[in-house]
């Protein structure tokens, strides 16, 4: 100690304020790092069972499968129109040739003398309902073997107060136009049946598939039999359907099954278009 010294002071050399630096810095840099890792544990993810992933992950892995999710969408918006245009069926097969050469086919009609006293005009109700019944042989089933079709048949008229024909409640049923000609009958005969009907396949669900060619096979109620063949399917517009070949009552006997078809109107709740197929006897 200095002689000069006040008593209890102390003076340190060199060496010493060297060594008290060193403390300092060190203490300095103590407390900065107990600080930084203080702010670290704040802004820490809390920790959960199982295994983390970070939130950045987390959220980069959400955007990719949004992306997938939407690719795979938009493919599908894209894609599926253009598969089922490439895989449905063509509209317009066959050709109608003997169809309408059954049309042109006169029917021959024998005259009846008049009984005496009768009048020489008889008149007939309007309304469908109100004919006469007809004694023919109907229709009470088709077979179609290509399109694993065995359908029960029974009579159908028009719906009241509609031009539409009817259809029966059950779509694995077909009706058959009671009011036209019976199959095998001069005229055109007619089938119709359900393409679906509440969530369900009808017994026409496959017809727009029946290509020229098949054959027919229609029971009849005295338990005969008769083949047809397929000449022709078509599907028209509803509005443009040919009521006149449809529901000929002269000419040779044809045979049309009919069912809808084409875009599905989800506003109005029916199908836009009408398949068709056309056959002929076989002899």
């Amino acid at each position: 100690m200095s002689p000069n010294a006040r008593p209890g002071s102390r003076r340190f050399g060199p060496a010493g304020r060297v060594a008290g630096a060193l403390v300092l810095v060190g203490l300095g840099l103590r407390e900065l790092r107990r600080d930084r890792a203080i702010s670290s544990a704040r802004h820490a993810p809390r920790k959960r069972l199982g295994f983390y992933r970070p939130r950045h992950r987390r959220r980069h892995r959400a955007r990719n499968l949004a992306r997938v999710c939407f690719a795979l969408s938009a493919a599908g918006v894209v894609g599926l129109p253009v598969v089922w245009f490439a895989t449905r069926p063509a509209s317009d097969v066959g050709a109608l040739t003997g169809i309408r050469a059954a049309r042109a086919a006169t029917t021959p009609i024998t005259a009846v003398p008049l009984a005496p006293g009768r009048p020489p005009v008889e008149t007939y109700p309007a309304r469908l309902q109100d004919q006469p019944a007809r004694l023919v042989n109907r229709p009470v089933a088709v077979h179609i073997p290509s399109l694993g079709l065995d359908a029960p048949t029974v009579p159908v008229g028009v719906v009241p107060g509609s031009p539409l024909l009817e259809a029966p409640a059950d779509p694995a049923m077909l009706g058959w136009y009671e009011y036209g000609p019976a199959p095998g009958e001069a005229g055109s005969s007619v089938i119709a049946g359900h393409v679906d009907h509440n969530g369900r396949p009808g017994a026409f669900f496959r017809l727009s598939r029946l290509d020229p060619g098949a054959t027919v096979t229609v029971d009849y109620q005295d338990g005969s039999s008769r083949a047809w063949r397929v000449e022709a399917r078509r599907e028209y517009l509803k509005s443009e359907l040919p009521i006149d070949m449809l529901f000929a009552r002269t000419g040779g006997p044809t045979l049309a099954l009919v069912t809808c078809g084409g875009l599905y109107d989800t506003s109005k709740r029916f199908y836009r278009d009408n398949v068709v197929v056309f056959a002929v006897p076989v002899t």
